[in-house]
């Protein structure tokens, strides 16, 4: 019969206590599978030990132990749980389809049966079957290419040219990559370029251009090109490399330090906050659009402000902004100036963020990455770079 074509070496176990139920299975079914028979639970399980099949026909009503006594051992059993299990029964209420059912079996045929309806019943469940492992292997591969990518990208990300002085940074990513990014470097002037950037999305699509930009970051500092024109690169590559849909919002800093100034190129960021050792507090905002949503010779335009010993300088995503408590609401620019404020005063770590926006959230995971990065005026100040999550490169 063509609707068992496909599956001529499929191994059926059929269950049953009744051997003329049993005779009848192997007259209809013995000329399509490779079926096996048992008259009871434990002559299913020792058979079990032998071999596991690809699909099991199973008697509701056994003494000692019925169908759903058998079915609830199979789904504790790691090497049978996911084998498809067809009841067969001459009662059929409501009840016993919903314990059933709830129990993991993937259908009922009732006694007494015709040859097509359980061919065409057995057909279906071994095709899904199929489906269902093909599927399972597709996924390991993938899997698999995607764990090695994401090797990659972030082996490329946390580039070695990167400039921790003056520098304490926080990254608390919702996936192993993510689409934020900060990258730091000084030209041969000795001004210090900090770029920090959010990727649309997260994972590993936001982490994709992460490299790119890091290249053009660090080659074209290092070799003395003014912001605006690395800036104009950034730009020009993302536009045409990544997706109309895809963009990176970034705020870019260039801190003269000779001359005391910072200069901030704000691109649909977050306002940066800048604290004052007077404890003054000034925004740069947004006054650009994402990088890479359109290309041409438009100048970028900084905000300048003075940056004296003791002021301290606040770039971040939205991620901490944006982070949600049980009711809905935003942590808010406000909350996260009283918290830095708090932090510069009491000299804590950046970590100490963490803290705060987990008592607001009450503990829930962030919808998206957060990254926060604090520079500090004092001129020789070095410091080490924090990560909340320090295996990112195991």
């Amino acid at each position: 019969m063509s609707v068992t074509a496909n599956y001529p070496n499929a191994k059926i176990l059929a269950v049953d206590d009744e051997p003329v139920n049993l005779l009848i299975l192997e007259d209809i079914l013995e000329d399509y599978y490779l079926l096996e028979t048992a008259e009871n639970g434990q002559d299913c399980f020792d058979k079990l030990t032998e071999s596991v099949p690809d699909l099991i026909l199973l008697d509701v009503n056994m003494p000692s132990m019925n169908g759903f006594d058998v079915l609830q051992k199979l789904k504790q059993d790691q090497a049978t749980k996911e084998v498809p299990v067809i009841f067969l029964t001459a009662m059929l209420s409501s009840e016993d389809q919903r314990t059933g059912l709830q129990l993991g079996a993937v259908d009922y045929i009732t006694k007494p049966f015709t040859e097509s309806i359980l061919l065409a019943r057995i057909n279906t469940h071994l095709k899904l079957g199929n489906t269902t492992r093909e599927l399972q292997f597709s996924n390991r591969i993938l899997q698999q290419e995607r764990d090695f990518i994401e090797h990659i990208l972030i082996s490329m990300r946390y580039d070695m040219r990167f400039e921790p002085r003056n520098i304490r940074q926080l990254l608390s990513p919702v996936e192993k990559t993510n689409g934020d990014i900060t990258l730091s470097a000084s030209n041969p002037n000795n001004h210090h370029h900090l770029l920090v950037g959010d990727f649309t999305g997260h994972g590993l699509t936001a982490a994709i251009a992460g490299p790119l930009v890091s290249s053009l970051f660090y080659s074209n500092v290092h070799g003395n090109l003014y912001a605006d024109k690395v800036l104009k690169l950034i730009n020009h590559e993302l536009f045409n490399k990544m997706p109309t849909e895809s963009f990176l919002a970034a705020t870019y800093v260039e801190w003269k330090q000779a001359k005391r100034k910072l200069y901030i190129y704000n691109f649909a960021m977050p306002p940066a906050i800048i604290i004052k050792a007077d404890g003054t507090v000034l925004y740069a905002e947004s006054t650009q659009l994402p990088l890479g949503v359109i290309d041409g010779d438009n100048d970028f335009y900084p905000s300048v402000f003075d940056f004296f010993e003791g002021d301290k300088l606040y770039v971040f995503t939205d991620g901490i902004v944006e982070a949600k408590n049980q009711h809905g609401e935003l942590y808010g620019i406000n909350a996260l100036q009283q918290k830095l404020m708090t932090i510069r005063d009491s000299s804590d770590e950046l970590e100490r963020l963490l803290e705060y926006l987990d008592e607001f959230t009450g503990g829930e995971s962030y919808a998206d990455d957060v990254t926060i990065v604090e520079l500090s005026a004092e001129v020789e100040k070095y410091s080490s770079t924090h990560r909340k999550t320090d295996d990112l490169l195991s």
